[in-house]
């Protein structure tokens, strides 16, 4: 890796932590002002999400740029990546399915 990727690299991880840290702060702000249910529910999203954000962003760069590269048939790396692709929405699934459940949750009560 050379020092302008390295540099780059420095530069989106000091961009991505400048807007998270001043986001996780108006939800804190926002989560005082809630109920416990509420509360609750985008506890188990943030989990959720967690998750998925530690397999699909932090892990996916290094599976794909160390595996697809030693794939040499294009047929193979289709389904290489098609199959990458799945196992990120299926990790995703769960977080979704509870954003839609409480969101009918909130409306029907």
């Amino acid at each position: 890796m050379s020092d302008s990727k390295v540099v780059k690299g420095v530069r989106w991880i000091v961009v991505t932590n400048s807007a998270y840290i001043p986001l996780q702060f108006i939800l804190s702000i926002i989560l005082a002002r809630m109920s416990p249910e509420h509360i609750a529910s985008i506890a188990i999203i943030q989990m959720l999400t967690g998750i998925i954000t530690t397999f699909a962003l932090y892990g996916g760069h290094s599976i794909i740029g160390n595996f697809l590269p030693k794939i040499k048939e294009i047929s193979d790396k289709s389904r290489f990546f098609f199959l990458y692709l799945i196992g990120v929405m299926v990790l995703a699934a769960p977080v979704y399915f509870s954003i839609l459940i409480g969101f009918f949750k909130y409306i029907y009560y």
